[in-house]
């Protein structure tokens, strides 16, 4: 026991270490600011991905959808943050015609600056020097983008259609809508969490598969795209029930209002990525040495 309890103390300080040595705060903080000028032109594309639930599910579970979207983000934002979800309801709302316009072309841009910026910082974490020309890196980070448009798409679409077609009731007249039975509605209630998960902690690993300029097999970045799943997840929940407890008695907050919530949230999920990463380097140059 307490040889398993000083090597798990062995491998935090290494990732303690790593974190500092790799400037990984810095790196999330500027991973963060490309990330806040991508969020609402790339929940632009979502919406029009949402919209097109109209002929898949109908106009009631595609409104609901983009309503659950707004709601999402008043949980883990709180009513601090009240003018960044009325700016994304109002995105919903107005957004229209197809997905090849010139927003949505500025979307993909400010997308895979964001990701290019991620694949510099992954370069960084791995160790690994960055060969690839100019072209090809944001070509790359542009896949990227659209890639994790698609899933996220898919899982706000898990998240939330899936309580309107699991849910007994209203979500039973929903899922004889959609042609699914009501036994169907039933199992996908209790696998709804575990997929949406999965489709979290599948994206994650695929970016640290993919995204640095080195070719590993995609089952060895897994522990660390878990791991960022994780923390991901509860630094959300997390930061949510601090906002809760704290924003009242925060004068800052009060007047800073929505846009600085909104910045800290995506400087938590971007640090949660970062970190990751460096749990895959230390886990497996561990293992390396324990094999050897």
């Amino acid at each position: 026991m307490k040889r398993g309890s000083g090597r798990l103390g062995s491998a935090v300080r290494e990732m303690v270490r790593s974190i500092d040595a790799n400037r990984i705060t810095g790196l999330a903080a500027e991973l963060t600011f490309f990330a806040v000028f991508s969020l609402f032109p790339g929940l632009l594309i979502v919406a029009g991905a949402l919209g097109s639930l109209d002929s898949i599910f109908g106009t009631e579970i595609a409104i609901a959808s983009k309503s659950g979207v707004v709601e999402f983000l008043q949980k883990i934002l709180t009513e601090k943050a009240q003018n960044v979800t009325d700016a994304v309801r109002e995105l919903f709302e107005t957004q229209s015609g197809g997905l090849l316009t010139l927003a949505a072309l500025l979307a993909l841009y400010t997308l895979s600056t964001c990701f290019a910026t991620l694949i510099e910082a992954l370069d960084l974490i791995y160790g690994v020097q960055e060969r690839r020309s100019w072209l090809r890196i944001r070509l790359l980070a542009l896949v990227l983008a659209v890639a994790s448009i698609v899933m996220l798409a898919m899982l706000l679409t898990v998240i939330v259609v899936g309580p309107l077609v699991g849910s007994i009731g209203h979500g039973g007249q929903l899922a004889r809508l959609a042609g699914l039975s009501e036994f169907f509605a039933s199992i996908w209630n209790g696998m709804r969490p575990p997929f949406a998960f999965a489709l979290l902690v599948g994206w994650v690993t695929t970016i640290y598969h993919v995204a640095p300029n080195r070719r590993t097999p995609w089952l060895r970045e897994l522990p660390g795209g878990a791991l960022a799943a994780v923390l991901m997840l509860a630094s959300s929940y997390g930061f949510r029930i601090y906002l809760e407890m704290a924003a009242s008695a925060n004068k800052i907050l009060g007047v800073l209002g929505g846009g600085l919530i909104l910045m800290m949230w995506l400087y938590a999920l971007s640090l949660s990525i970062l970190v990751g990463a460096v749990f895959n380097t230390v886990y497996w140059k561990r293992e390396s040495g324990i094999s050897s």
